[in-house]
């Protein structure tokens, strides 16, 4: 009943498809992440030092969030110069930001978006890790892995920023990767980027990977074959700086807008008195 629970969730509140087993994305969008859920036995948390975990949330992407706010009961907001939005959580916890692809003042472009295309939601937009050293980070996902820094957004009344990536040929509207008018440019892109959030101020934070079940398991991106055994050897997998596993597999193609990036999550079968 747990799995029935995520499944009228991402299929019914979310109006996303299932195109894999228990991996759900936007109707119709090859380009948008999958978020896929595996059944596992349950595994408690140990203790950790850190705070908080690495992984932080999915981003959906939407014309309209008031249609979504209204299903969940909740109210968006203008979140600074960052967008329009609300946050939900499905039934294991994990939180997803519904973002809108307009600024809350942005009517007239927001009706010619809704005038275009149907409502339902346009991208995973963004899959969220906290970073403790972007420079490592950025040379990872950036430099090694040949992903493109689109933006950076600084949040200054929280002490962090943001860094969004993705494997795109695409250039932003501007070479400031810091001007306002980049960010509904980014909310609009029907590929899903990578989101890093860092705090420049603390530089001892630590991040821990989940190992509990329900939990954050890792990333799967599409790769081009002729570059995986430079890059993964005999291993099947990658740890990035903050210790995700990313996993690589074979792109039938180079790695462009149309390729999909895999973010997986574990899923706890849950007892009928721990249902969500």
């Amino acid at each position: 009943e747990s799995v029935e629970a995520v499944r009228r969730h991402y299929v019914d509140h979310l109006e996303m498809e299932e195109c894999v087993p228990l991996g759900f994305r936007p109707v119709g969008n090859e380009a948008s992440a999958v978020i896929q859920f595996i059944e596992a036995e349950a595994k408690p948390e140990p203790s950790y030092p850190a705070a908080q975990p690495v992984y932080w949330k999915i981003g959906l992407s939407v014309d309209e969030v008031d249609r979504f706010a209204t299903r969940f009961r909740m109210k968006g907001r203008q979140f600074l110069d960052i967008g329009f939005l609300l946050h939900t959580c499905d039934p294991c916890g994990f939180v997803a930001e519904i973002l809108q692809t307009t600024f809350e003042e942005s009517v007239e472009r927001r009706k010619a978006l809704a005038d275009s295309r149907p409502a339902r939601p346009l991208a995973v937009g963004q899959v969220t890790l906290r970073v403790a050293d972007i420079d490592k980070s950025l040379a990872f996902y950036r430099d090694r892995l040949g992903m493109t820094l689109l933006a950076r957004m600084p949040v200054d009344k929280f002490g962090f920023v943001l860094y969004f990536l993705a494997f795109t040929t695409e250039r932003p509207p501007t070479a400031d990767l810091e001007a306002i008018e980049i960010r509904e440019w980014c909310w609009t892109r029907p590929y899903t980027m990578l989101e890093l959030q860092h705090y420049p101020e603390q530089p001892h934070a630590t991040y821990f990977v989940p190992q509990s079940t329900p939990g954050f398991d890792s990333i799967t991106l599409a790769y081009p074959a002729s570059a995986l055994p430079a890059l993964l050897g005999d291993d099947d997998h990658l740890l990035d700086p903050g210790g995700v596993r990313v996993y690589l597999r074979p792109a039938a193609a180079p790695v462009d807008d149309d390729d999909d990036d895999l973010h997986h999550r574990r899923l706890e079968p849950a007892a009928p008195d721990e249902r969500g």
